[in-house]
């Protein structure tokens, strides 16, 4: 089976909200977000690729970061205002803080992860052709999301490594039973 018969935009959104909805994952990624400097996105796409039993080399990674900086800044800028919006309304004592305001820029920005999450995909199923049929260790989600992270999270300053490695174990445990509903048949 070829990569484009094995994942897709679709199921990648939809493997998304399921994990992003499931027991403390959005406070967890969002922390990863805030206080790491790390794409949610590109959290989602490690274990939604390893539920599917594809793997991605350093470089590829670094590759499919940089594909999405324009992007991600762009998101990031909906995403603080949106954040502004919300303290400001608090501030002013609305009882409903989602004001029309509110709920616009959330969509803009639901719809710019999406479009990240396009890329992403199509970014992967551009990447040369190469081996998918690797074999099946019970490590790989961990060692490569806990690898690839830690990288990316290097860069900032302050990041405590216990907690961002809690936040990280916490995520694979919960991607490990994901991989069941959108992994390959586990006695392949």
């Amino acid at each position: 089976m070829g990569l484009k018969e094995t994942i897709s935009v679709s199921e990648f959104w939809q493997y998304s909200l399921q994990f992003y909805s499931q027991n403390n994952n959005q406070s967890r990624l969002l922390w990863l977000q805030d206080n790491a400097g790390i794409n949610v996105n590109v959290v989602l796409l490690l274990m939604y690729l390893q539920t599917k039993n594809v793997f991605i080399s350093y470089n590829e990674f670094m590759h499919l970061t940089k594909s999405i900086q324009n992007l991600d800044s762009l998101t990031s800028n909906y995403r603080e205002k949106r954040r502004a919006l919300k303290a400001n309304n608090i501030a002013k004592g609305l009882e409903d803080i989602r004001t029309m305001d509110y709920q616009a820029l959330l969509q803009q920005e639901l719809e710019l992860e999406k479009q990240q999450q396009t890329m992403l995909i199509n970014e992967i199923l551009e990447l040369p052709k190469r081996n998918q049929d690797v074999e099946k260790y019970t490590d790989c989600v961990n060692t490569d999301i806990k690898y690839y992270l830690s990288i990316l999270a290097a860069h900032k300053n302050g990041v405590a490594a216990s907690e961002f490695e809690s936040h990280i174990d916490k995520l694979i445990k919960e991607q490990v039973i994901l991989a069941g509903t959108f992994g390959q048949d586990q006695n392949e």
